[in-house]
């Protein structure tokens, strides 16, 4: 459905050029679940909003390509790309406090957000009765009575699902749903995410689920990617990177997870350092100064993602791969 080959962004800063991707794969399946994961920086939302024709000045997307259903979405004309947002391709925005306009009721946004792809022409009334009922498949409480209400009156998690009808309002074919519950309590998040999984199953969509909660991927995801400083550096089927990570940025967020099963600790599992900053890249593994098996190789070049041995699907980017698993 989605294939990105070779993505490069850069933003023009006045410190210099910042490289927040670096020739990043990425293929999507119909009705597949997949999950990008890294930290904060890691280049997860970036995908997300090239992919989406997003990437405003001072940014721009240097190289590589982005085609939908065989289509190529760089070479799209802004009034083109129209035809895709919204109508094929969703997003989620992580924020629904800063995506919704807080001086328009949620009615008149939701309006808006189909009159921007509506192909139907749908009368006031038609169009009225199909956000009612989009907002009642999120399961917000008597919703023709929210139409005129504010931002500002909904609830963390009524706004997020306002989100989540708004991106399907127009039968989208896959939906990007970035940090959908980073601002809501574990309890409504979990909610959100079953309302997701409940939908997908109803409407055969495709999902990618951008997050740093290893939980989340274990739970709602086919297939997962690992992004590290822009760049992706382990992908494979759940099962596979969960039981048997081959990169050890992987093995190390997965060590991060607290483990009830192992009773009481008196500290949790941290990863000491930090990521490379985007405008001074090394010409070695990004992960070489954080990582306790980095050698004088890792130091010297940057490992390329490969294929683990004898697992075509599961490929890492690291020269210890199999001593890691």
């Amino acid at each position: 459905m989605l294939d990105v080959s070779g993505l490069t962004t850069t933003y023009h800063t006045e410190r210099g050029p910042l490289r927040a991707l670096e020739d990043v794969d990425l293929s999507i399946e119909a009705n597949e679940t997949y999950g990008l994961v890294g930290e904060s920086g890691a280049g997860k939302s970036t995908v997300a909003r090239a992919v989406m024709g997003m990437i405003d000045e001072p940014g721009e997307i240097t190289s590589g390509d982005i085609t939908y259903r065989g289509r190529d979405l760089r070479g799209l004309s802004e009034k083109e790309f129209r035809d895709v947002r919204g109508a094929e391709i969703a997003m989620i925005f992580q924020d629904p406090s800063e995506a919704l306009n807080p001086v328009l009721t949620v009615g008149e946004q939701l309006k808006r957000a189909v009159r921007y792809n509506d192909e139907e022409n749908r009368s006031e009334e038609e169009l009225e009765n199909d956000i009612v009922e989009m907002m009642e498949t999120v399961h917000i409480p008597d919703p023709a009575s929210r139409l005129d209400d504010y931002p500002v009156q909904f609830s963390g998690g009524m706004s997020q699902r306002v989100m989540i009808a708004m991106a399907l309002l127009c039968d989208p074919d896959l939906l990007i749903a970035d940090e959908p519950t980073t601002n809501l309590d574990v309890t409504i998040g979990a909610h959100i995410l079953e309302l997701l999984d409940d939908i997908q199953a109803e409407r055969d969509l495709s999902i990618v689920f951008i997050t740093h909660n290893m939980g989340i991927v274990a739970n709602h995801c086919d297939r997962v990617g690992i992004m590290y400083a822009g760049r992706k550096v382990e992908e494979g089927p759940i099962e596979r990177v969960f039981d048997d990570p081959h990169h050890p940025y992987t093995r190390d967020l997965l060590e991060c997870i607290p483990r009830p099963d192992l009773g009481d600790v008196d500290r949790l599992t941290t990863i000491e350092g930090t990521m490379p900053t985007p405008i001074e890249l090394p010409d070695t593994c990004y992960y070489a100064n954080r990582c306790p098996m980095a050698t004088d190789e890792c130091w010297e070049r940057r490992p390329q993602l490969e294929q683990t041995r004898d697992k075509k699907d599961h490929s890492a980017a690291c020269y210890y791969s199999e001593d890691v698993a």
